[in-house]
């Protein structure tokens, strides 16, 4: 039941590889997405995993993003949250973090218009550039 997007493990892995502090706040419990992440490609590319069983509020309340930045170090100004799902970017943008829609998820552009992101990541390969923009 997991589907990888064809460059989106390069494009993460290169991200990781430029220093960047990455995680990952999901609706899936832990363990669970620690497999699918591990069966897709992504063993140690992430530093910090949030699942659904650790914590209380879930998206699109920012805690599950809150708690990843704090597990980081970082404050939510230097932080993107990168999202496939309304919820997604909603959490972040209640944490305080700026928001990227990606073009290539579950749901149609219209819904994820409406929560206004920040930027927009057309095809894995351009999370790089997102990144090194700022």
């Amino acid at each position: 039941m997991v589907v990888v997007y064809r460059g989106a493990v390069d494009a993460v892995r290169a991200s990781k590889d430029r220093g960047l502090a990455l995680a990952i706040v999901t609706s899936k419990l832990n363990a669970g997405a620690v497999r699918g992440l591990d069966h897709a490609g992504y063993r140690g590319v992430f530093d910090v995993i949030v699942g659904v069983d650790d914590v209380v509020e879930h998206k699109p309340h920012p805690a599950a993003v809150l708690a990843a930045l704090a597990k980081l170090g970082r404050g939510a100004a230097s932080a993107v949250m990168v999202g496939a799902s309304p919820h997604d970017l909603a959490s972040g943008r209640a944490a305080g973090t700026r928001t990227a829609a990606v073009a290539w998820g579950p749901f149609p552009r219209e819904d994820l218009e409406r929560t206004k992101p920040d930027a927009w990541v057309d095809a894995p390969r351009d999370l790089v550039r997102l990144f090194e923009a700022g």
